[in-house]
């Protein structure tokens, strides 16, 4: 009788087990980042900032933040200038970049270059109008990016719709003029003049 409560506790106590390591995070198979996909990471104007997945490339993926996260100008003196030396890059690897991400966040946000620009290398960067092209649908909702409450509060340029015109980080047409995306296309701005939206981007690992 002993022999067979012994077996009955010791089947009940594997049981229970099973259950339990159910929940262990060596069973769960590890998250996957999506193209169109969203993730949170950092933290700016006292809300989380939620970021869209452009593209994955093996062990990294490109994120566009969701909605105008500030407004800004793209350089602060009126002069014909570029990306490379524009004062929004300064800021944006700067003071954005320590103030808006943990140390830990900041361990898996990649240093990238580049393309289109001679010898810059960017941890925090705008898209490209060519970048929007294909990484984007130029038409359509995909399109518009609505500012978060502390842009609106920081003054962004708005469309009639209360999306936010945001910038890209070519230059203009014209002399001291940069790229702004609109509700449907791209549009020569001031660089100076008029604080448009910032919708940061940047490649960060998924290796782990």
């Amino acid at each position: 009788m002993n022999k067979k409560i012994t077996a009955a506790l010791l089947l009940i106590s594997v049981f229970i087990s099973g259950i339990l390591c159910c929940g262990c995070s060596s069973s769960r198979p590890a998250p996957q980042i999506d193209v169109n996909g969203t993730v949170i990471m950092g933290n700016y104007g006292g809300q989380d900032i939620e970021w869209i997945v452009l593209d994955v490339q093996d062990d990294k993926a490109l994120l566009l933040s969701k909605y105008v996260i500030d407004a800004r100008a793209f350089n602060n003196t009126k002069k014909e200038t570029s990306w490379k030396k524009c004062s929004l890059r300064s800021w944006l690897n700067g003071s954005f970049y320590n103030y808006a991400f943990s140390s830990a966040e900041k361990n898996i946000i990649l240093k990238t270059e580049l393309d289109d620009q001679d010898n810059v290398t960017d941890r925090i960067f705008l898209l490209s109008e060519l970048e929007v092209h294909h990484l984007i649908a130029y038409e359509g909702k995909e399109l518009l990016a609505y500012p978060t409450r502390y842009a609106k509060d920081q003054g962004v340029e708005l469309e009639i719709d209360n999306t936010a015109i945001w910038l890209v980080r070519d230059t203009g047409y014209r002399d001291e003029y940069c790229l702004a995306i609109g509700e449907l296309r791209s549009e020569d701005v001031n660089v100076s003049w008029d604080y448009y939206g910032i919708r940061p981007a940047m490649w960060v690992s998924i290796e782990n």
